[in-house]
Formats: structure tokens, C-alpha cells, sequence
């Protein structure tokens, strides 16, 4: 997994997507955007160029392998997570590949596997890892 730059530890980001708390190895990330308008420019403006964005389900988009994975809310870049092997219970209950489970702010959220990222999280039609107006 990912480490942080002269930390020795591994970094992740994490989202909100359909209610849930999700995770990925920072590395992993190609890129991120923002959709709709960009309040501050100097936080908030989108890695791609703004006119090349469109909406695909999510107010975010990660860019991850070939895929693109919507958010509702980019929560955090952290490496303060105590990463567990996803175990049996998981596996039963949540067929796709995942990395881990972790504890955030007291909300427990899935580390997914970028190799393998959950059809449920992937936006239709968007296996491109390229921006949304790209997957046309």
C-alpha cells in the first residue's frame, strides 16, 4: 500500500459514496475532480481543466486504474487508520475485492482493492479513468 513520503506510513483517501465510508491507498488515485462550481479556487479547484467535467452521479469523481469512482464527499487524506484484514464476516456480506476495514472519526469504512474496485462504486459507463466527458 501506499506510505506517505518519509513517514513510513500509509496514506489513504476517503469518501462518502451511497451512504457508506469508503478508502483507497492514496497511490492509487490518478486524479480527483470536483463538479458545479468551484467556491474557492485555490483549494477547490478541480486536478482537470473545469471545462472538461460533467456531472456523473456524484458532486466527485476519483480517478482510479481504468475506472471512475464517483463521491458525494471527499472526507479525508489520512494516514491515521488502523488498517484490518476484511475477514469472513465481510467477505459474507460484501462479494467484491476489498484491501481491509478501518475505523474513521468512529465510522467504519471498507479499504477497496484498486485493482478490483467495486461495480457499485464504479460510475455507469465510466471505465475510462479518464474525466466524464471522455466516457461518451
Amino acid at each position: 500500500m501506499s506510505e506517505a513520503p518519509g513517514s513510513g506510513r500509509r496514506a489513504f483517501v476517503l469518501w462518502r459514496r451511497g451512504g457508506g465510508l469508503w478508502g483507497i491507498a492514496h497511490e492509487a488515485v490518478k486524479g480527483m475532480a470536483r463538479h458545479g462550481p468551484v467556491l474557492d479556487s485555490d483549494r477547490l479547484a478541480p486536478i482537470w481543466d473545469s471545462d472538461r467535467l460533467a456531472p456523473i452521479g456524484g458532486e466527485f469523481e476519483l480517478a482510479v486504474g481504468e475506472a471512475v469512482l464517483p463521491a458525494d464527499e471527499i472526507v479525508a487524506v489520512t494516514e491515521a487508520l488502523q488498517v484490518r484484514p476484511p475477514g469472513a464476516a465481510l467477505r459474507r456480506y460484501w462479494p467484491e475485492a476489498a484491501c481491509g476495514l478501518a475505523v474513521h472519526q468512529g465510522s467504519p469504512l471498507v479499504l477497496i482493492d484498486p485493482a478490483a474496485p467495486p461495480r457499485a462504486l464504479v460510475a455507469a459507463g465510466a471505465e475510462s479513468g479518464e474525466p466524464s466527458h471522455d466516457r461518451t
